[in-house]
């Protein structure tokens, strides 16, 4: 974008799917693109949230879930199997990383199941209430994200050099 000869290029975000030629609400209507953002901002913090508060209210779900795909389709355990296999020479360069996630990782349980306990009550929820405050999260934090950001862009107003 072009705006009095100074070029203004945004980095990349989840407003991607603006860009699609294939949704034609942004030709008709260019006001809509700022609703659309938006839209998609809130249901990216809902999915989110949403992903976290599941994890830390039940932290076995990574390790079913991947144990079960496996039981299920031989074919990816098979790939796996492989995969290991083929990388298995260049275990040597990775093995401080292994050490040092392994030694990370007591922790990090602690700290997740900490965490945990304290959203526990969510757990107890109908599904009804868990959407209720999954949604109500994601509005107030887009909400206060916007205002923190129009706060913090206040600072970067252009100013008009004076003529003398």
């Amino acid at each position: 974008m072009v705006i009095d000869g100074v070029s203004r290029v945004r980095g990349p975000g989840p407003y991607w799917i603006t860009k699609l030629s294939s949704i034609p609400l942004t030709w008709y209507a260019p006001f809509a693109r700022a609703t659309i953002k938006s839209a998609i901002v809130v249901l990216l913090v809902f999915l989110v949230f949403m992903i976290v508060v599941s994890l830390l209210t039940y932290p076995d779900l990574v390790y079913h879930t991947i144990a079960s795909a496996y039981q299920n389709n031989p074919s990816l355990l098979n790939f796996i199997k492989d995969t290991a296999q083929f990388f298995a020479p260049l275990g040597g360069i990775f093995s401080p990383i292994t050490s040092a996630l392994l030694a990370a990782a007591p922790g990090f349980r602690d700290f997740a199941l900490a965490l945990g306990s304290v959203i526990r009550p969510l757990d107890n929820l109908d599904n009804t209430g868990k959407y209720l405050v999954f949604q109500n999260v994601a509005a107030w934090v887009s909400a206060l994200a916007t205002l923190f950001y129009g706060e913090y862009r206040k600072g970067f107003r252009y100013k008009k050099a004076r003529r003398k």
